[in-house]
């Protein structure tokens, strides 16, 4: 995909250009040469009605040969009071997805300049192409075997094209890693192992220029991560614990440890999950997916911020010799743990990972994981749940999320969910007592692992992945994480610890 810059005084020869414009009852000024060159049937068709610029209405016009456009794109992004970065995305992305045939395309900006600044119409107009453009057919047969993509857009905005060069180089990156996460939690699990996650992942470290520690099933048993080999005990596929690094060693800048989730199939184990929909479980490590593609972002951008992944990677399988419930392990803190349910494996895995993260003493902790389907039946597939033990970093996750158009909303841990995971025989219970409140006893379990760390918990169960078309996604992966993750690391870029 080829992305270039241009002044919007400058004829764009192309198949289609796209204009997004506000509702209004009469002709804006920027159009007013499209509608001319047109024979004014713009003005007409808004005059009679026909067009208003309501939000998501498309309409064509095609050129006859008198624009150096092929077609003019009109995209309604509805009244200018109510536009926000939420509705710019669903409209960019609908005018995208009608141009995705054509070679070559342009979108001109600039009526939506007294809403946005330059560079965030850039790098939302860059960002929303490589997500609208993104598909995963590598297991399919090609029986179009010559299709017509889109290759090339020009962005027409209004300063010199220079000044926005390092914003369009930022939009590229970050989706280019969105759509790496994106493949690595479609790929089917068989062809996603903890061992070829692994792989994958070094290929980006080598790619992007952050560094990957490996830790094997050896080296995870002498650290005492009874929690995760508990997850893993029924599967053939031995685990991995990867460490992935940016601006390594340097103390001197603040520390963020991202912590991400990778189940890489989850059968729930001997609680094992219901038959229907299963196959969904290829994405239980949509995670450490959205870690990988963070650290990718954050080394290529040269963030200057010493920051660390850690991903436990294994397969939760029924086996002989898999965990039962009823089974008590002892974390690497030394918390016993009664394990009640072997579905509620992400919380295991993740208790020792948050462990392990102490020994880099962070500024801030975050965990990302799938974690629980009661957060979808809370939030439905609109926003991850926040919690955490410090409100400052749970405030600049909410700025975060405002910047991006990943949403989150904050859940509490009161001192009752915490109680309910009291076990008779252990230090704690995996899952608690009333069976109700799972996405907040999901953290609150966490959070005896996170210790004083200051930490907080994205559970992403509802947004990492969706089953129907959504505007930001086809079906599969949405790549959740990154860009939140992204605009979290910039402002504590910027603003400090």
């Amino acid at each position: 995909m080829k992305i270039q810059l241009q002044s919007p005084d400058r004829s764009c020869e192309c198949n289609v250009m796209i204009v997004p414009w506000c509702k209004s009852d009469t002709i804006p000024a920027q159009l007013s040469g499209y509608d001319a060159a047109l024979s004014h049937e713009i003005s007409r068709s808004i005059e009679q009605g026909k067009l208003e610029g309501k939000e998501g209405e498309m309409a064509v016009f095609p050129s006859y040969g008198k624009l150096p456009a092929k077609r003019i794109l009109l995209a309604g992004v509805g009244s200018p009071d109510k536009l926000d970065r939420h509705i710019l995305r669903k409209v960019l992305h609908t005018a995208y997805r009608q141009c995705l045939r054509d070679e070559t395309a342009a979108i001109r900006l600039s009526l939506l300049a007294s809403h946005f600044s330059a560079d965030e119409l850039v790098f939302e107009a860059a960002t929303c192409l490589y997500s609208a453009a993104y598909t995963f057919d590598r297991y399919q047969e090609k029986l179009d075997k010559t299709p017509s993509r889109l290759s090339s857009l020009f962005i027409q905005i209004d300063r010199k094209a220079k000044d926005h060069a390092a914003v369009l180089r930022e939009a590229e990156i970050t989706g280019n890693a969105i759509n790496l996460a994106r493949d690595l939690v479609n790929t089917p699990a068989n062809h996603m192992t903890p061992a070829l996650f692994t792989e994958a992942a070094l290929r980006e470290a080598k790619n992007a220029g952050f560094g990957l520690q490996i830790l094997e099933q050896k080296d995870i048993q002498e650290l005492g991560m009874e929690a995760l080999l508990a997850v893993s005990r029924g599967s053939t596929e031995p685990p991995k614990f990867l460490i992935l690094e940016h601006n390594t060693g340097r103390t001197d800048l603040p520390t963020v440890v991202l912590a991400g989730k990778g189940v890489t199939f989850d059968s729930g184990g001997i609680s094992i999950k219901p038959s229907r929909n299963m196959h969904e479980m290829k994405t239980d490590m949509a995670g450490a997916a959205a870690v990988v593609g963070t650290l990718s972002v954050a080394s290529q951008l040269k963030l200057p911020l010493h920051l660390v992944g850690l991903t436990p990677l294994t397969e939760n399988m029924p086996d002989g010799r898999a965990t039962r419930p009823g089974d008590i392990v002892k974390a690497m803190n030394g918390k016993t743990i009664e394990i009640l349910n072997t579905d509620a494996e992400g919380r295991l895995i993740l208790g020792d990972t948050l462990c392990y993260a102490e020994r880099f003493k962070p500024d801030y902790l975050i965990d990302l994981a799938t974690l629980t389907g009661a957060c979808i039946v809370a939030l439905g597939h609109e926003a991850a749940a926040v919690l955490g033990n410090n409100a400052h970093l749970i405030d600049l996750l909410k700025q975060a999320s405002g910047l991006c158009d990943e949403r989150i909303w904050q859940l509490p841990i009161w001192e009752e969910y915490r109680e309910d995971l009291k076990s008779d025989i252990a230090d704690i219970a995996n899952i608690g007592k009333s069976g109700a409140a799972g996405t907040i006893e999901g953290a609150a379990f966490l959070e005896a692992f996170a210790g004083s760390q200051a930490w907080a918990h994205l559970d992403i169960a509802g947004v990492a992945n969706t089953t129907k078309p959504r505007f930001y996604s086809i079906p599969g992966a949405t790549g959740y994480g990154v860009s939140l993750l992204l605009q979290f690391l910039k402002l504590l870029s910027t603003t400090g610890v």
